[in-house]
């Protein structure tokens, strides 16, 4: 399942390794367009629409994610750009630099209760770098909403080491059920 998938970017990497789609959402039409037009997905499948919605209305939609291996994601996250440092603080007691409920991170929320929701054996969240700054709360998060022990694998990568031409540094959260 992708969630934010815009045109099927995650996805067709997935399908590349194996993988086929069950399911899609954005609430961008003309990306969900391109992804109808570009994968075998039927169109029962997809999910024009607000995550909010899916979330707040997941027993409609629970029967389309049995079996359902893994999810993946990029929720749009502004407050997590490099651009706006001012959304972290130093918890008082702990003296921990903790996430502050940024409102324009709202989405992140979505997906991670989407995670609790469908208990994929693996997901994957894809973002920019800022919000590696973020990612023992995000750890902590998963856990707490999916009420699963996952164990995860933070990356950084950079678009250039896989021959794109431009340098476009990105965090890649990978999580999994028993596989360390």
């Amino acid at each position: 399942a992708d969630f934010f998938s815009g045109a099927g970017g995650l996805s067709q990497g997935l399908i590349n390794a194996g993988f086929q789609p069950a399911f899609v959402n954005d609430n961008y039409t003309v990306a969900l367009e391109t992804y109808y037009f570009n994968h075998t997905l039927p169109l029962n499948r997809f999910f024009n629409g607000d995550i909010k919605e899916l979330v707040e209305n997941f027993t409609d939609y629970k029967h389309l994610f049995k079996g359902v291996k893994i999810i993946c994601g990029g929720p749009p996250c502004e407050g997590f750009s490099t651009a706006n440092r001012w959304n972290f603080e130093v918890e008082a007691k702990t003296k921990v630099k903790r996430f502050i409920e940024d409102e324009r991170n709202v989405l992140y929320k979505y997906f991670v209760k989407l995670l609790g929701l469908i208990q994929p054996d693996f997901f994957i969240m894809e973002n920019v770098k800022g919000m590696m700054r973020a990612e023992k709360q995000i750890e902590e998060d998963i856990q707490n909403e999916s009420r699963q022990e996952y164990s995860f694998i933070p990356l950084e990568v950079d678009a250039q080491s896989f021959d794109i031409p431009q340098s476009r540094r990105r965090y890649i959260l990978v999580g999994g059920k028993n596989f360390m």
